[in-house]
């Protein structure tokens, strides 16, 4: 369009309004903390996912065997949302406690 050039728009043409395309609930970063804590898990080493399992005493039963860390980062996300009080931001500190390059 030609509002977007900078010109102002055609006889009939309107400019759009700005979208936000943000969440609700976000965190310093602009994303949601569901969503920041899904990309961190999926971004961690085995071992480092391993120490967020332990940081944030999720009783590995509750995870299920076999499957990709994908599938597991999902599941503990689910298990944090369930939990009483700051439970995704509990969440984050245990992933930035097992991999501080990732805090921003």
């Amino acid at each position: 369009m030609r509002g977007e050039s900078g010109k102002p728009p055609l006889k009939g043409e309107t400019t759009p309004a700005p979208v936000s395309a943000s969440p609700p609930a976000q965190v310093s970063s602009g994303v949601a903390p569901r969503i920041l804590a899904f990309q961190l898990l999926k971004c961690l080493l085995p071992a480092q996912f391993d120490e967020v399992i332990f940081y944030y005493e999720v009783d590995e039963s509750q995870l299920p065997t076999n499957v990709a860390q994908v599938q597991k980062a999902k599941e503990i996300i689910k298990l944090a949302s369930q939990k009483d009080g700051e439970s995704l931001s509990g969440l984050l500190d245990s992933i930035y406690q097992a991999a501080p390059h990732l805090q921003r």
